[in-house]
């Protein structure tokens, strides 16, 4: 297939083979944890002000959760220019390391009403982080998480 527009080309190849389920992929509504986005963003933004000065995390610093049952701790940057923080929730059911890029975390933060109680879930170390809440069910966001640096 190829698409020609004034100055641009787009070509695309029809694959054979069947297409991938990415529902399967996404965990099922089962929090470790809810939070109100609000209390997580503002957290998220003070700790990821510490990849400034981490020279190596500039292009897309990460920020790591670190979920148990006395609370949820944030960390993000390396060596000198470390920072943690700790953010309220609303509940903990379980526990979890997971690492995200902050860009990622701070929009999907960012497109929730301050007002929506949302579940985090992962239903294994290293799969998809799901971010959903029960009085919205067809609205979910899915972020991959990533190997620590």
């Amino acid at each position: 297939m190829e698409i020609r527009l004034a100055g641009a080309r787009f070509a695309s190849a029809l694959i054979d083979g069947k297409p991938l389920d990415y529902e399967k992929l996404i965990p099922k509504p089962n929090p470790l944890m809810t939070f109100r986005p609000y209390a997580l963003a503002e957290a998220v933004a003070r700790v990821g002000i510490v990849h400034l000065g981490a020279e190596s995390d500039k292009a897309m610093p990460q920020i790591a959760l670190s979920i148990a049952p006395d609370g949820l701790k944030l960390s993000a940057g390396r060596g000198e220019a470390q920072a943690t923080d700790a953010a309220d929730t609303e509940s903990i059911t379980g526990s979890a390391d997971i690492v995200l890029w902050i860009r990622y975390l701070s929009e999907c933060l960012a497109a929730w009403p301050e007002t929506a109680s949302v579940g985090l879930t992962q239903e294994g170390k290293g799969k998809a982080v799901l971010f959903y809440d029960p009085a919205t069910p067809n609205v979910r966001h899915v972020i991959m998480p990533q190997s620590p640096k």
